[in-house]
C-alpha cells in the first residue's frame, strides 16, 4: 500500500507540529499586511476627508504582490525542507507523512494568504461605500461584482496551489537526484535568461491550455487534474528519496561554482534582455494604447460665437477664472494651476470674419484603462459681452476610487464587458491631460 492508517495519524500529528513552529511566521505576517494596510488606507481616506484636488486614489491589487511572496515562500520552505524534518525528528514519522504535512502547511498559508486578501478588499470596500453615502462625492470606477469576488478568490487560491505543486515536485526531484538535477536544472536556467525574451513571447502560448482558458468550469477541471498528476509525482518520487546522506565536498564545490556561474550570466544578460523586453511593450504600449484612443478623439466639442456686428479690424480681449490664454510664441511646460489653457487668442486682436470658432478639448486622464475624469462634470460656457469674451470651464472635485482585486482571474468569458477590472493585469500605467485645451479662431 502506497499509505498505512499510521501515516494518516503522523500526518495530522505533524501538520498540528509545523503550525506551532510557523507561530511567529504568522505573527510576522499578520504585522506585514496590517502595514500593507493600514498605511494605503489612512492616506485615502485623508484624501477623501480633506477633498485633496487629486481626482483619483488608487488601491492596488495585493493578490499580484502576494503571489510573488509565496513564491518566494515555498522556494525557501523546499531549501529548508531537511532541516526542518530534523527538528520534528522526535515524532513519528515516515517520507509520505513528512511531505504531506508540509504540503498540507504550505497550502494552509496560501488559503489564509489569500483569505486576508479578500478581507482588505471588503473592508476597504465597506470603509469607502460609507464614506460615499456622506455624500464626499466617491465614485467606484470599476464595477462591484460578487461573482467576480467569489470566482476570483477561488481561482487565486487554484492558481497558487499549482505553483505551490510545482515548487514542491522540483524540490522532490532535486533531493532524489540532487547533483544530475541540479546540473540540469541550472543549465535550464541559463538556457532560460540567455533567451528570457523569446521566454516571454512563447510561454504564454505554451500555457494557453490553462491561462488562456475562457470557461471557468473548465479551468478548475483541467488545473484539478493539473494539480493530481504533479502532486501524485511528486509523492512517488519523494516515497523513495533517501535523506541524511553525507556529501561528497568535491560535489559540493561544483555546485557552488555552478551557482556562481550562474549568479555571472544573471548579471550580465538579464538586464539587457529587461531593457528590450520593456522597450518593446513602451512601443506597443505607446503605438496602441493612448494615441489610437477612439474616446479621446471623439471627445472635441466646439462653440460658435457670431461676432459680424463687430467691424473689421475690431479688439477682443478673453477673460476667464483659472484659465492661461497663451500668447504667441508662448510655450507652456506646465499647465500650473490653470484648469484650461487657450490658445490662439491673438486672431482676435484683429477681427478678419464674422464668426469666433472655438474648438475645446475636456481633460481626459487614464488610470489603468479607466477614464477618471469623466466623473467631474466638465463644462465650457463662452460669452461675448461687449468686447470681451468671457470663457467660464469648470469641473466637480470628485474622488474616483480604483479598487480592483483578483487579477488573474481576467481570463474568463463570463466576467468580460462587465467592468470589474483594468486593462493592466500587472503595474500601473497612466496618461493624459489634467488640462482642458480650447483653440480659437476667426472665420
Amino acid at each position: 500500500m502506497f499509505m498505512v492508517k499510521e501515516e494518516f495519524s503522523n500526518i495530522k500529528n505533524l501538520f498540528k507540529v509545523r503550525l506551532k513552529m510557523a507561530k511567529n511566521q504568522y505573527t510576522t505576517l499578520a504585522l506585514v499586511f496590517t502595514g500593507l494596510f493600514l498605511i494605503p488606507l489612512t492616506s485615502n481616506i485623508n484624501n477623501v476627508v480633506s477633498n485633496t484636488a487629486n481626482p483619483y486614489n488608487n488601491i492596488s491589487d495585493m493578490s499580484e504582490f502576494i503571489l510573488f511572496g509565496v513564491i518566494i515562500g515555498i522556494i525557501v520552505s523546499v531549501i529548508i525542507y531537511r532541516t526542518a524534518n530534523v527538528k520534528l525528528s522526535v515524532f513519528p514519522q515516515t517520507n509520505n507523512s513528512r511531505l504531506i504535512s508540509s504540503l498540507m502547511i504550505n497550502y494552509f498559508t496560501v488559503a489564509l494568504l489569500a483569505s486576508l486578501i479578500l478581507a482588505m478588499y471588503l473592508i476597504n470596500l465597506g470603509i469607502f461605500k460609507l464614506l460615499s453615502a456622506f455624500s464626499f462625492d466617491i465614485f467606484f470606477a470599476l464595477n462591484i461584482n460578487f461573482r467576480f469576488i467569489i470566482a476570483g478568490f477561488f481561482v487565486y487560491i487554484t492558481y497558487s496551489f499549482l505553483l505551490v505543486a510545482i515548487i514542491e515536485l522540483i524540490g522532490a526531484v532535486l533531493r532524489k537526484w540532487t547533483y544530475y538535477a541540479a546540473a540540469i536544472l541550472t543549465t535550464l536556467f541559463i538556457l532560460l535568461v540567455v533567451n528570457f525574451v523569446r521566454v516571454i513571447e512563447y510561454l504564454p502560448r505554451v500555457l494557453s491550455f490553462l491561462i488562456g482558458e475562457p470557461s471557468l468550469l473548465l479551468f478548475f477541471l483541467k488545473a484539478a487534474g493539473l494539480w493530481l498528476g504533479i502532486t501524485a509525482v511528486t509523492l512517488v518520487i519523494n516515497r523513495y528519496t533517501v535523506f541524511y546522506k553525507s556529501h561528497n565536498q568535491i560535489l559540493k564545490k561544483g555546485i557552488v561554482i555552478t551557482c556562481i556561474i550562474v549568479a555571472a550570466v544573471i548579471i550580465v544578460f538579464l538586464p539587457g534582455v529587461l531593457f528590450e523586453v520593456s522597450y518593446s511593450s513602451s512601443e506597443s504600449y505607446w503605438g496602441d494604447s493612448f494615441f489610437a484612443d477612439e474616446n479621446i478623439s471623439a471627445s472635441f466639442e466646439e462653440f460658435t460665437i457670431d461676432v459680424s456686428h463687430l467691424p473689421a479690424g475690431s479688439r477682443i480681449n478673453v477673460e476667464g477664472i483659472n484659465i492661461n490664454v497663451m500668447e504667441p510664441g508662448q510655450w507652456v511646460w506646465s499647465s500650473g494651476d490653470y484648469s484650461a489653457i487657450v490658445s490662439g487668442a491673438d486672431s482676435l486682436y484683429n477681427i478678419q470674419g464674422d464668426t469666433i470658432l472655438i474648438e475645446y478639448r475636456p481633460a481626459w486622464l487614464l488610470i489603468n484603462g479607466v477614464e477618471v475624469l469623466k466623473y467631474t462634470n466638465q463644462q465650457l460656457s463662452a460669452n461675448l459681452e461687449g468686447s470681451t469674451l468671457y470663457l467660464n470651464y469648470t469641473r466637480d472635485n470628485v474622488h474616483v476610487m480604483l479598487m480592483p482585486i483578483w487579477n488573474l482571474a481576467r481570463q474568463f468569458d463570463y466576467f468580460k464587458d462587465m467592468g470589474v477590472l483594468g486593462t493592466n493585469m500587472l503595474g500601473f500605467t497612466s496618461g493624459g491631460n489634467s488640462t482642458a485645451s480650447l483653440w480659437i479662431s476667426v472665420e
